[in-house]
């Protein structure tokens, strides 16, 4: 009689176990590939990342280069615009 019930409770759970384990295997499988995905999907967004990182910095180097030229510009037209002032004040002395 306990032959005949280790028998039957091996007949019946193995296939149960072996299902089991395919489904654990499957499983395992699914999160790997996931995880690959997605580890492949990380790195593609720190390329981009990386990208507009490069691209920012360019762009605020140029921002600073036509700052600095507008600057220049009118520190230049400010100093015309003095010497002229003092040009015509020296004119209006000296004729009274």
């Amino acid at each position: 009689m306990a032959r005949l019930r280790d028998v039957l409770r091996t007949e019946l759970l193995a296939p149960r176990a072996e299902g089991c384990l395919w489904y654990v295997d499957d499983s395992l499988a699914a999160h790997r590939d996931a995880a690959s995905a997605l580890k492949r999907r990380m790195e593609s967004l720190r390329d981009e990342l990386l990208a507009a990182r490069r691209d920012r910095r360019v762009i605020e180097k140029l921002y600073e280069r036509r700052r600095k030229a507008y600057e220049a510009e009118l520190a230049r037209y400010e100093e015309i615009e003095l010497d002229e002032a003092n040009a015509a004040r020296r004119r209006t002395a000296k004729c009274p």
